[in-house]
């Protein structure tokens, strides 16, 4: 039996993942792609304010 059925092709990109560490509660998050201009971020875990430096 013949496959005349054409192969769906997947997708494929990159993504740049920064980490950061809380400087209150100490602990750790992750975000996908984030715009390279910000460096005020919350902390998902304690919700406080802080500043990160460009690694």
């Amino acid at each position: 039996m013949e496959n005349n059925k054409k192969k769906k092709k997947g997708q494929r990109s990159v993504e740049h993942f920064n980490h950061f560490r809380c400087h209150v509660c100490n602990k750790w998050w992750g975000i996908g792609d984030p715009p390279s201009e910000r460096n005020i971020w919350f902390c998902p875990w304690c919700g406080k304010e802080q500043e990160f430096e460009e690694s």
